[in-house]
């Protein structure tokens, strides 16, 4: 005999169906809201925050407060906000309902995507953002799990994109320090270098991730990568970007042109918003028929591969408050090991001569000269 299904969980007056997609800080499912007298109404795409990040108040009300400014724009292109609150201190932001999957997801199917189809989608996306950006909202965490497509009952219409998941950065920040560093996280795969350099994320920070959000799609491979935080971070901070022309055949090479300028170091060298970024991108359409190269540059696992949640925008730099804390430990370490090894003089009397305790702490990648070497060994293998 089978058994019987369970009942649907209940939340702040929801019931809760099936996970949609999770990440770090939060689980978005399927939901329905349910009125006193017990009628049900239409499905809704519900965020709930994790547990243990209730009780760091700064975050909570950041993300609370983002996502009641979002809750008053309408948008074509952004997962409209239905609801925001919390329910037993914990918070929730619920959007309307859409049939579809995260951008990860489809790349993972269908990596590279025609050209067209990533034109349309980047258009989308850089109204949403350009709008967001005249209200004074920062995404700050734009990505490929943070990006919804929506697909149509008809075969023919092609799919389109909105933007969801506001108010991440602001959940991330108190736990940055529980994150391994062996595997980089998603929810940071595409943030800006002035973001770690401790910078507030502006308007630039999202036209950057949204570069790198179209060069993936295009080429089927994320434009910098590293097999841990350290060696990510490196690569947005010191590696130029790789031509798309040298990852995928027969594109317009004024598409390296318009990478190269998205995704400037610098945020003043970038274009005039969103909008004007997606206007060089069009003028290189007569591309469309690009090939990829084969396997060598299939997309990673760990920059399309994984389906979690989120991003938004805040003045607190998620990045760089990692590093400091990083980097304070390493000093405290250090410290340590000099006054130990003065200690064991003291006590031992023993001569050292010329010679101190020498601790060196070089993350992968961090270093202006090791991180264009990396990149060459990955064109010299794209090569071959």
């Amino acid at each position: 005999m089978s058994a019987a299904p369970q009942q649907p969980r209940s939340f702040a007056g929801y019931d809760l169906h099936e996970v949609a997609v999770a990440d770090l800080v939060s689980s978005t499912c399927r939901a329905s809201p349910v009125s006193d007298e017990g009628a049900r109404g239409e499905d809704v795409a519900l965020r709930v925050v994790h547990q243990r990040l209730i009780r760091h108040r700064r975050a909570v009300d950041g993300f609370l407060h983002v996502n009641n400014r979002v809750a008053a724009i309408d948008h074509p292109h952004m997962l409209r906000l239905t609801d925001v609150g919390a329910d037993g201190g914990v918070p929730y932001a619920a959007s309307v309902w859409r049939d579809g999957i995260p951008l990860s997801a489809l790349l993972l199917e269908s990596a590279p995507l025609d050209t067209r189809d990533v034109l349309r989608l980047g258009g989308q996306l850089a109204e949403a953002l350009d709008t967001v950006h005249g209200r004074g909202i920062v995404h700050g965490t734009v990505g490929l799990p943070s990006v919804w497509i929506k697909r149509r009952r008809a075969s023919r219409v092609p799919p389109s994109a909105a933007l969801t998941a506001f108010g991440t950065s602001h959940l991330l920040a108190p736990i940055l320090d529980t994150i391994e560093d062996d595997e980089a996280s998603v929810e940071l795969l595409f943030i800006a270098p002035e973001q770690l350099h401790g910078e507030p994320a502006g308007p630039a920070a999202d036209q950057y991730a949204l570069a790198c959000v179209l060069f993936t799609a295009l080429t089927g491979t994320t434009p910098f990568r590293g097999d841990s935080n350290n060696e990510l971070f490196g690569a947005h901070l010191f590696t130029e970007p790789p031509d798309a022309t040298a990852v995928r055949d027969g594109l317009d090479p004024a598409w390296n042109d318009v990478f190269g300028r998205a995704l400037a170091k610098d945020p003043a060298e970038r274009f005039e918003n969103c909008r004007t970024l997606l206007l060089a991108a069009g003028r290189c359409a007569h591309g469309a028929g690009g090939r990829p190269r084969p396997a060598a540059t299939s997309p990673r696992p760990q920059a399309a591969g994984k389906v979690p949640v989120t991003p938004v925008a805040s003045t607190d730099d998620v990045a760089s408050s990692w590093w400091r804390r990083r980097l304070l430990r390493i000093v405290l370490t250090v410290a340590l090991l000099v006054m130990l090894a003065v200690l064991a003089m003291l006590f031992t009397g023993a001569e050292v001569a010329g010679a101190a305790v020498a601790v060196t702490w070089r993350p992968a990648a961090l270093t202006p000269r090791d991180a264009p070497r990396s990149a060459r060994r990955r064109r010299g293998r794209r090569r071959t």
